[in-house]
């Protein structure tokens, strides 16, 4: 792999568009960077298929609309449609994102995707869903009614690993099982900073720390 990125996608290197990182990234519609979109499909179909009967089969559309004011104070308004991942027959709704972080040079953890979930989320609670199917409305960001949990794919290539925080967010990490290996390397090595990550998460809501926590970029 030819790898030089000083100049962007207007450089040499044909895996820019991906990040340097064809294997684990794709960009089906040439606009935005996705994660391995296999792994985030094991993860929606072993939920799907384990909460039966609670968690809806298949993502689902939703239609929304945020209302606000401009700098002048004039009303305004922004729309769009967006796939829930997870979704409950009683409204409940995860964003699925993989578990991807950086520590800086003081300690703080990012999660990288967080922001962008809390982002769909909140959209998502202020949307309708097209086809409701008999789920009930309004939306609202999941609990802790999917368990965290490690699986293997059905095609038996990968392992992965996935944790429910609650306020609907799903991490997942993973590896690729390789034959004659007990030893497995996860993608992001994110499993030693969940406990870390948890309790940050419930002394916020405990103790109002949620600024704290957002600022600090534990919880971004």
């Amino acid at each position: 792999m030819f790898v030089d990125t000083r100049d962007g996608i207007m450089g040499t290197n044909m895996y820019a568009y991906c990040l340097n990182d064809p294997v684990d990234l794709c960009d089906p519609s040439g606009y935005k960077t996705l994660p391995n979109p296999i792994i985030h499909k094991a993860v929606q179909e072993y939920i799907w298929d384990k909460y039966k009967g609670d968690i809806h089969r298949g993502e689902k559309v939703v239609a929304w609309t945020l209302f606000g004011v401009d700098s002048d104070g004039n009303p305004i308004s922004t729309s769009g449609i967006g796939r829930i991942d997870i979704i409950s027959t009683n409204g409940e709704i995860w964003e699925v994102k993989p578990a991807n972080f950086r520590i800086s040079a003081s300690g703080a953890i990012t999660l990288l995707y967080i922001a962008q979930a809390k982002t769909q989320l909140m959209k998502y609670e202020h949307g309708s869903l097209l086809k409701p199917d008999g789920i009930k409305e309004p939306l609202t960001p999941g609990g802790f009614l999917i368990k965290s949990a490690e699986f293997t794919t059905t095609d038996g290539l990968y392992r992965v690993k996935f944790w429910n925080f609650g306020n609907g967010i799903i991490l997942y990490d993973y590896a690729r099982i390789k034959e004659n290996s007990y030893e497995l390397e996860y993608k992001y090595g994110f499993e030693p900073y969940v406990d870390v990550l948890n309790a940050a998460f419930w002394l916020s809501l405990l103790y109002g720390l949620g600024d704290w926590a957002i600022n600090s970029g534990i919880l971004v």
